[in-house]
């Protein structure tokens, strides 16, 4: 069990981040994201005793930055994602995640499968690992696909931010391609991929006006 005391936590900075992530069901102690990092540095590639928020991170970490191949992560992975209950848990575990050239075919798989299970977490951990690590020529075809499969008739609000997220991340990298496929999107995912486009300073005005000109016409319908 790691104890977090030894790291300077700070109850502000604990309460800052539970405004930023209020689902989560595990408490925050208050140990920032560099702090978890410099912390999983000294840690073996083993399992973590989960308590806090600050465990489920710090688990992703350790997972994430191993160097070992990814089939020894799965593992550690299935042991971590019951406990995700917030979308700070999953987006730790697709920002740190380290993937080496092989390994990208077998990640894409348990990425896809993960979208394929009922737990919400599980969902968005494959949806974000795929908007992370695979918005790439080899794979967006596959990634706008899965994206399609599960965006239609999605009422989970938790998993249309997570798409939108993607959508929007799509745009910034392959516009041509994901402009076609949001004409297609429902209005709730295709409002939110909006709000993500115009937030983003990596998208052009010229983009955001065509993005909402396609919600504006969906509302005309």
């Amino acid at each position: 069990k790691i104890n977090y005391q030894d790291y300077d936590p700070d109850l502000k900075f604990s309460t800052f981040s539970n405004s930023l992530a209020p689902d989560a069901k595990l408490p925050f102690v208050g140990v920032s994201v560099p702090k978890l990092k410099q912390i999983a540095k000294t840690l073996p590639f083993d399992k973590i005793e989960i308590s806090t928020t600050e465990d489920v991170i710090l688990q992703n970490i350790v997972i994430g930055t191993s160097p070992c191949p990814f089939k020894e992560k799965i593992d550690l992975l299935e042991y971590i994602l019951p406990y995700y209950s917030s979308w700070i848990m999953t987006d730790t575990l697709a920002c740190n995640l380290k993937i080496k050239k092989a390994d990208f075919p077998q990640v894409f798989e348990y990425a896809k499968e993960l979208t394929t299970r009922k737990e919400v977490y599980s969902i968005r951990t494959g949806i974000v690992v795929l908007l992370a690590r695979f918005l790439t020529e080899e794979y967006i075809d596959r990634v706008l696909e899965l994206y399609k499969t599960l965006s239609k008739d999605q009422e989970c609000f938790t998993l249309q931010m997570a798409l939108a997220w993607g959508y929007s991340f799509c745009v910034i990298k392959f516009e041509e391609k994901t402009m076609k496929e949001l004409k297609s999107l429902p209005l709730p995912i295709l409002k939110l991929t909006a709000q993500k486009c115009r937030d983003s300073r990596r998208v052009t005005p010229e983009t955001k006006q065509a993005i909402t000109n396609l919600v504006n016409n969906h509302l005309d319908r």
